[in-house]
């Protein structure tokens, strides 16, 4: 592939197109965030959440806002919220968070937990269900860009999941940060 830059009338340095496909070069910006080595994910599973038991994750945001994306598979229905200023009186488990530029130094200022222990849940932001009894659950925001939520610095966000029926589960949340 050969690419060019295009120069507009005036001179001015344009965009990158590459003629061979007729089309703009472009970088998508989470692939732009992910080579400045500032994109994150922490996920977790849990093989035996039992029905009508809340399953909870902890996401406590550092200093910086963090942008995310939420993943969450079941084996089975149900309905995940999240909360904005829960209380806990534990964080409960820590769950890895990785760099994924896997070579970079760079650490996340966010930390996640799974079962936390909730007096409150908090301020509910969101609602989301899916999957029946026969159908497992997907609820996703990676393949809607519009579904992106960006946290505030220093505040705590908690991730309820309630199961319609006992289940396995897993949840990916992949974020960057960036300074507010």
């Amino acid at each position: 592939m050969t690419e060019k830059t295009e120069i507009d009338s005036s001179g001015t340095r344009g965009f990158a197109f590459d003629p061979l496909l007729d089309a703009q070069v472009t970088i998508n910006h989470l692939t732009h965030l992910l080579h400045q080595q500032k994109h994150f994910v922490a996920s977790d599973y849990d093989d035996s959440v039992v029905n009508a038991t809340p399953k909870y994750w902890l996401m406590k945001i550092g200093v910086k806002e963090a942008h995310i994306k939420v993943e969450l598979n079941g084996s089975n229905a149900g309905f995940l919220e999240i909360f904005e200023t829960p209380t806990t009186t534990d964080n409960g488990t820590p769950v890895p968070t990785i760099n994924n530029f896997r070579s970079s130094l760079e650490i996340a200022t966010t930390t996640v937990f799974s079962d936390p222990t909730v007096s409150v849940d908090g301020t509910r932001i969101l609602v989301s269900s899916a999957g029946n009894d026969s159908q497992a659950t997907r609820i996703n925001s990676l393949v809607e860009s519009q579904r992106e939520f960006i946290l505030t610095p220093s505040k705590d966000y908690l991730f309820k999941y309630n199961p319609l029926a006992n289940q396995r589960v897993s949840l990916e949340l992949m974020f960057y940060e960036l300074i507010a």
